[in-house]
């Protein structure tokens, strides 16, 4: 288990809190996708925030933001994505 002063990237020890954007992707088919709760992401959230970082999810099922604008005000150092 990370403490909150140990980086996450042993290699690169000068990288201590990184700002990560989790992003929970609209999906575009023909099927219905009914907004479910992402817990994958929040299991990562919260594995990092415990770690010291700084964490946001945008989940665009349910957001109406612009997810550029939602990104640039963020300024995130990793964004990750859902996938299924």
């Amino acid at each position: 288990m990370l403490g909150g002063s140990q980086s996450l990237f042993p290699y690169f020890p000068e990288v201590l809190f990184l700002k990560v954007l989790l992003i929970n992707p609209k999906i575009s088919m023909n099927w219905s996708r009914t907004p479910t709760c992402p817990l994958g992401l929040l299991s990562i959230a919260s594995f990092l925030i415990h770690a010291g970082h700084t964490v946001k999810i945008f989940d665009n099922m349910v957001e109406s933001k612009s997810i550029k604008r939602y990104i640039r005000s963020f300024d995130p150092d990793i964004v990750g994505l859902s996938v299924i």
